[in-house]
């Protein structure tokens, strides 16, 4: 027969002893406060002003703009090569919101 006192043991009911105190973390080393997520990092990444040289003349865009602005002179292969890196960020970050993981394609493409 079972004691008095491991009344109450079982799934989700850990001995008395084991279970945490009052006031402590079961998860004390645990994500750092102010450490951004992917999401928060990718925007400021964006917003972030770079220099652009449009024409002999630089002015200051968003990373964003400037990666956006940034192939149109270039050769159609790379204008393609930017469009696709541009595509596989915007893909990757909306499956990663939605819960999923994206996996890039072998190819690179």
């Amino acid at each position: 027969m079972a004691k008095k006192s491991d009344k109450g043991l079982g799934y989700g009911r850990p001995p008395q002893h084991s279970r945490f105190k009052p006031g402590q973390s079961g998860n004390p080393r645990g994500r750092p406060k102010g450490s951004l997520n992917f999401t928060t990092d990718l925007k400021n990444t964006l917003l972030a002003p770079v220099a652009l040289n449009d024409g002999g003349k630089s002015r200051r865009v968003t990373t964003q703009k400037g990666g956006l602005a940034s192939p149109q002179g270039k050769s159609p292969e790379r204008r393609r090569q930017g469009a696709r890196k541009i595509a596989l960020l915007r893909d990757g970050h909306e499956q990663q919101r939605r819960g999923g993981h994206h996996e890039e394609p072998v190819d690179g493409r």
